[in-house]
């Protein structure tokens, strides 16, 4: 079984309004996330969603494992005074899930 995201066809991280939002404007931090570390993020939403029985994914899932996923790829901007993951954290909670 391959979760996939149904609500209304957007690619899910545009869905959730995380579609590099708060990583390319060096707001949060010194690069943005890559492709490539996005597809991981997704990877890894879609075994959480498969985990809990689920065949789609929500923008839950992506917000749960944004830290674990994440705070290894992106470098907090010069002056942050937080660790990588307590910044990715921040970012998270900034960032509104649609």
């Amino acid at each position: 079984m391959r979760a996939r995201f149904t609500s209304s066809g957007k690619h899910p991280l545009r869905k959730v309004g995380w579609n590099h939002i708060g990583t390319r404007g060096g707001q949060w931090f010194t690069q943005g996330l890559s492709p490539r570390a996005a597809l991981a993020w997704l990877q890894a939403a879609r075994a959480r969603a498969l985990l809990a029985r689920r065949p789609h994914l929500t923008p839950e899932d992506l917000q749960a494992l944004a830290v674990p996923v994440l705070a290894h790829r992106l470098p907090p901007r010069n002056g942050a005074g937080r660790s990588r993951a307590a910044q990715v954290r921040a970012m998270v909670e900034a960032v509104r899930l649609v």
